[in-house]
């Protein structure tokens, strides 16, 4: 799941603590345009696997994608 952390009613964070309590294997790639190192710290700890900045090309995302299937 590729998941932003700016979003309409529920922010990229608490999403993320919500997919992970129902599929704790879920495999979630952050996607930000403004994300601090602190905040993206708290985020792998969380249980996100893989972390790209935007904007991005197509190319990046597909290489951050296989990188975060592949991981266990």
């Amino acid at each position: 799941m590729i998941l932003d952390l700016i979003m309409p009613g529920m922010d990229g964070k608490s999403c993320l603590k919500t997919i992970l309590e129902y599929n704790p294997g879920a495999r979630i790639l952050i996607s930000s345009g403004f994300c601090e190192q602190s905040l993206h710290d708290e985020l792998m700890e969380m249980g996100a696997k893989g972390y790209i900045p935007k904007p991005y090309q197509i190319g990046e995302l597909s290489k951050k994608i296989k990188e975060v299937m592949e991981t266990r």
